[in-house]
């Protein structure tokens, strides 16, 4: 069974279009959100989504579970992109259902949010002051302090959420 070439497709260029958004590496970030360990976890990933060459007796492919994992992860466009190139592999066409509830936006809520973001905003500036004392950053400390930034990215991405 080969990997099928537009949903493989559209997982990587998904992928690399969170990384460009929220400026990271979106490969290694995503790569250790489904459990890949190591310096080379980015290139662990890409071995899984290369359709290119494939190897039929040592296949990486991904699994529903990778998949899942890797759209709880993406935002509602990035994720649409992998949706649609599986749709269509099946001769369907896809749509984001309406939401049914009101559009009335909950104060305590957007507070919540609010103390949320101040408090990654807060782990963020620990994080970096311990980074910086020594007066280097070193890997471990470049991907924790990445780590950071991204939970304070999704954090600013749910209070956005809140007052759409």
């Amino acid at each position: 069974m080969n990997k099928d070439r537009r949903t493989y497709l559209a997982v990587a260029k998904a992928i690399d279009a969170f990384g460009e958004k929220h400026e990271i590496n979106g490969r290694e970030h995503i790569a250790r959100a489904i459990g890949l360990q190591g310096p080379n976890a980015a290139i662990q990933l890409s071995n899984i989504l290369n359709t290119e060459t494939y190897n039929p007796t040592n296949p990486k492919r991904l699994s529903i579970d990778h998949l899942l994992a890797i759209m709880f992860e993406l935002d509602d466009d990035n994720n649409m992109m992998i949706l649609n190139a599986i749709a269509e592999e099946f001769g369907y066409n896809i749509t984001k259902a309406k939401s049914d509830k009101p559009n009335k936006t909950n104060v305590s809520k957007v507070f919540s949010s609010v103390l949320e973001l101040n408090q990654g905003h807060g782990e963020l500036s620990r994080v970096l002051n311990e980074s910086i004392i020594d007066g280097e950053i070193d890997e471990d400390e470049k991907i924790r302090l990445q780590k950071e930034i991204l939970d304070l990215k999704t954090a600013v991405r749910a209070l956005e959420e809140l007052v759409r």
